[in-house]
C-alpha cells in the first residue's frame, strides 16, 4: 500500500471512489463539488482563494488508486479542515481508511501550526472519527441529502 500526492491521472479514480459510496456516505449532488475540487488540482490552483494551501493524496492498494483525502489550510484561521475523505465501497473495513486519515493528520501536524482539525460526514461514519479524538459539534439533519445528516466536528491539537 502506497500513500502519494494526488496527480491528474487519478482524477477518474477519485471520481470512481466516490461514486461507489453513493447514495449511502454521499449524496450524488455533491459530485460536481468534489469535480471542482479535482479541477483545481488538476489546474495547479487554489480550489478556494481564501486558502493559504491546499493537500491531497491518494492510496494504491495493489496499483490500483482505493481511496482519496485531503485537507485545506485557511489563510488566517488556526484551523485545518479535512475533505473528501472516502475509500472505495469494495475495500471497506479493510483498515485502508484509518491509515489514510492517521497519514492525513501525520502531514497536517508537519505541515501546520494549526490549533484544530475540523471535519463535517454524515450519520453514518461519525464514530470514525470519534476513534481518533473528534468531537461532534453540531448536527445538521438532512444538510447533504434527504436522510443523510451533516456532523459538524473538530480535534483540538496542542502546539
Amino acid at each position: 500500500m502506497t500513500i502519494r500526492p494526488y496527480n491528474i491521472n487519478d482524477s477518474n479514480a477519485c471520481l470512481n471512489i466516490f461514486k461507489s459510496n453513493c447514495p449511502q456516505y454521499f449524496d450524488a449532488s455533491e459530485q460536481n463539488y468534489l469535480e471542482a475540487w479535482l479541477t483545481g488540482l488538476d489546474n495547479g490552483r487554489l480550489v478556494y482563494e481564501s486558502n493559504l494551501s491546499e493537500h491531497f493524496f491518494v492510496l494504491e492498494h495493489e496499483g490500483e488508486v482505493v481511496a482519496c483525502g485531503g485537507f485545506y489550510m485557511p489563510r488566517n484561521n488556526q484551523t485545518v479542515n479535512m475533505v473528501w475523505g472516502m475509500v472505495h465501497a469494495a475495500f471497506h473495513k479493510q483498515g485502508l481508511g484509518t491509515v489514510q486519515f492517521a497519514y492525513r493528520i501525520e502531514k497536517i501536524k508537519e505541515l501546520n501550526t494549526a490549533r484544530a482539525i475540523v471535519l463535517d460526514t454524515s450519520q453514518h461514519t461519525f464514530r470514525f472519527f470519534e476513534h481518533f479524538g473528534f468531537e461532534t459539534i453540531k448536527i445538521t439533519l438532512d444538510a447533504y441529502g434527504q436522510g443523510l445528516h451533516r456532523y459538524d466536528m473538530i480535534l483540538k491539537i496542542h502546539v
